[in-house]
């Protein structure tokens, strides 16, 4: 799966399903600097509104940590 595209599910989802419990998602790094390469991986910052956005961004990083 192309990291940019599971970037972008992921954002749907917190959209969906995290509206009102993350006040951001931030996508830093190689990616957005145009310097990534074979073994780059994605980085994300969270900041959370809520106790449920902060379990949310714990969630995801185990969720997501193999890509």
């Amino acid at each position: 799966m192309e990291i940019i595209k599971a970037a972008e599910i992921l954002i749907e989802k917190i959209k969906k399903d995290y509206r009102d419990d993350v006040a951001c998602v931030v996508i830093m790094g190689s990616y957005i600097y145009g310097d990534s390469h074979s073994r780059s991986d994605l980085d994300l910052y969270f900041i959370p509104k809520t106790e449920r956005g902060g379990s949310a961004r714990e969630g995801f990083y185990h969720r997501w940590n193999w890509l």
